[in-house]
């Protein structure tokens, strides 16, 4: 089982640096089987958020940590949702690279994962997870 701290509509890298360039309301955390693919096993869990004002990269990719945490907590001790184990989740998109991530931070260097705020406002993480059923 892997956590991929995106939603499955952004597989591989750049997820929260993507989130933030292009002003996403939602991001979220997938759950899933891995299989010799990046970012392509059988999902089990999706999980969305809210995406907080005025967070940078490295705030999201904190909060997304936490969250696939009660994600994988959610999956190892919750009875499957399914017979098999599989939500009907799939991935959607191309795989995003290191060298995508690297065109996008040199296009974009104010969305640094080390970029940090003066006194960010405090992040309420909603510990009772609201999982996505399969759509």
């Amino acid at each position: 089982i892997n956590v991929h701290l995106a939603p499955p509509s952004h597989r591989g890298l750049g997820g929260y640096e993507r989130a933030i360039i292009e002003h996403w309301r939602l991001y979220g955390v997938t759950v899933h089987h891995m299989i010799k693919v990046v970012d392509a096993g059988p999902i089990i869990l999706v999980h969305d958020f809210p995406v907080p004002p005025h967070i940078h990269a490295s705030g999201l990719a904190s909060l997304a940590a936490c969250y696939g945490l009660l994600a994988l907590a959610d999956v190892l001790t919750a009875p499957p949702r399914t017979s098999t184990g599989v939500s009907k989740w799939e991935w959607t998109g191309p795989l995003y690279t290191r060298a995508y991530l690297a065109n996008l931070l040199d296009s974009r260097p104010e969305v640094r994962r080390s970029s940090t705020t003066k006194n960010p406002a405090p992040i309420t993480i909603n510990r009772t997870l609201h999982n996505q059923q399969a759509p």
